[in-house]
């Protein structure tokens, strides 16, 4: 089920606390600019052509029994670490029956796709939102975001133990230890 978030508003009132908006900006990423798609679960960026998970990683997803409304969904965040994460991502797109390299059990696949990856830095800074802080995020599309550091794929190229990640107060990219950091992930397709 493909359904569309014209008409809703960027952010309704009371979504986010600390969640600041400039209106002398455009937006970045406007609502009108994403289509919900598996029962609210994943959204297809159609600028882009990604399908992002609406929540994390390993996060709960909820619509408060109201399956076609939007606006009212909510996401608990897990935080992991980048190895775990990797691992993660690789038992979601491996066959149920089966089981990974790294000895977990396959998932079968994550809103009927096993194609699913970490972001890299150019794919995840495309759902930051300019207009707004804490979180840098349009909120009824990515409901739930937290104001901190979500997981790349991308190395940081001068010392390889450390990933890219950005930051969701602010939008600003960063770097966290690989080895020991734990971050949030929300992971991306193309769209198909």
């Amino acid at each position: 089920m493909v359904a569309s978030m014209v008409g809703c508003p960027l952010f309704p009132a009371g979504t986010a606390q600390g969640l600041t908006c400039r209106t002398n900006i455009p937006q970045s990423t406007p609502t009108d600019r994403f289509e919900i798609r598996n029962e609210g679960k994943t959204v297809v960026d159609t600028k882009t052509a990604l399908e992002w998970q609406r929540c994390g990683l390993d996060s709960t997803f909820g619509n408060n029994g109201t399956p076609d409304q939007y606006d009212d969904d909510y996401c608990y965040y897990q935080k992991v670490g980048w190895q775990v994460a990797l691992q993660r991502v690789e038992a979601i797109n491996t066959p149920l029956d089966q089981v990974t390299p790294s000895g977990l059990s396959g998932k079968g696949g994550y809103a009927g796709f096993t194609d699913w990856r970490v972001p890299n830095t150019k794919e995840l800074s495309s759902i930051t939102e300019r207009t707004c802080f804490r979180p840098s995020v349009n909120w009824p599309v990515f409901p739930g975001t937290p104001s901190n550091h979500f997981w790349s794929s991308s190395s940081n190229v001068d010392s390889p133990h450390y990933a890219e990640v950005i930051d969701f107060a602010l939008g600003q990219f960063t770097n966290d230890d690989k080895r020991f950091d734990a971050d949030y992930v929300r992971l991306v397709r193309d769209a198909q």
